[in-house]
């Protein structure tokens, strides 16, 4: 059974959410929704449980590195034109075998990054693999996005370094 503050203060955090527009802030907003419905029979008062929720999300965040940049997925030129730039595919396709071999062979990339990549490689789309990793698909999306960024920086040190 959920207490009265604590409804209280969840509809706020779910206000304050969805009138956001930083990507940053929503995504606090909802660690703080978990947390707030970990404990769902806390009877302190809303605006302590809000705080204390915030709090702990924006300490999460900042934990596990969360305070990095967000890229928006809207612009869908925005990895296109780079890696043209950089790869030049020509009808045999050895540029993406490259890439593709690049991609597993890297010791720079985490494992996690390296899986979701090739996830993508092999034809996932955001919207299978969040149902295979069990998250929602805007999370999922931050995570190729970011999995994009770091594979990008990391390719340009290696290989267009070379």
């Amino acid at each position: 059974m959920i207490s009265q503050e604590t409804q209280d203060a969840v509809c706020h955090v779910q206000r304050q959410v969805l009138s956001s527009v930083d990507f940053a802030t929503q995504e606090r907003g909802e660690r703080a929704l978990d947390e707030l419905l970990r404990h769902p029979e806390n009877t302190l008062p809303e605006h302590y449980q809000r705080r204390n929720a915030i709090r702990h999300a924006r300490w999460g965040m900042m934990r596990q590195g969360k305070k990095s940049a967000f890229t928006s997925l809207d612009d869908s030129g925005q990895f296109e034109s780079t890696i043209e730039d950089i790869i030049a595919v020509d009808e045999t396709g050895f540029g993406v075998v490259d890439v593709l071999h690049w991609l597993d062979t890297s010791t720079a990339l985490r494992p996690a990054d390296r899986a979701l990549l090739g996830s993508l490689a092999s034809g996932h789309d955001a919207d299978t693999l969040a149902v295979l990793h069990g998250i929602p698909v805007r999370r999922m999306r931050e995570r190729i996005s970011r999995a994009r960024s770091r594979a990008w920086a990391i390719y340009q040190a290696e290989v267009l370094a070379a």
